[in-house]
């Protein structure tokens, strides 16, 4: 079934003719019913001052009650962590996370390293001075290497990869002729 003009010409004339009857009704006709629906309404709110009564007594800022103070610095005392399911603790979900230290060194792949950046990719993660790997903390770039805190304290200076350019036959490509 397709619109033509003569749907839409019904449904303004549908709309106009609503449009009508409730600005009639609104202001002129109010019937029994609306008036029998408004009174509990209007009696639940308390009465509606006039305009010309005189104006309500003002309350004095000085005898609201002041908010219960809140200290920042402590934990909530929750019953329990939204975050975390029925059942599981902060300390296990920690546990889960922390890194494994005998783990693989990163792969250092670029370095950009300027008198104003330092910036290195590592394991396909662009990182700066002071970010968190799963091997530990970067704490310097240099030129040619990144130097790393791991979890147990110790400091380790991984080198730049020398990765050689890879032609398509040594990756085992072949290509049809």
């Amino acid at each position: 079934m397709t619109l033509g003009k003569r749907h839409m010409q019904i449904a303004i004339v549908v709309m106009l003719a609503t449009l009508v009857w409730n600005v009639y009704r609104s202001y002129w006709g109010g019937s029994s019913t609306t008036a029998a629906v408004q009174a509990p309404l209007l009696a639940s709110v308390g009465p509606v001052p006039r305009a010309d009564a005189p104006a309500a007594r003002e309350v004095d800022p000085a005898t609201i009650a002041a908010p219960p103070t809140v200290d920042l610095r402590a934990e909530p005392a929750w019953p329990r962590d939204p975050f975390l399911a029925p059942g599981e603790s902060r300390d296990a979900v920690i546990a889960e996370a922390a890194p494994d230290p005998a783990g693989p060194d990163p792969v250092v792949r670029s370095i950009l390293y300027s008198s104003d950046r330092r910036l290195a990719l590592v394991d396909k993660r662009v990182v700066k001075i002071g970010d968190v790997i799963a091997a530990g903390t970067i704490t310097d770039i240099q030129a040619n290497a990144i130097v790393l805190r791991a979890p147990g304290g110790e400091i380790r200076r991984i080198e730049l990869s020398r990765i050689a350019s890879v032609s398509p036959a040594a990756e085992g490509v072949t290509r049809s002729k």
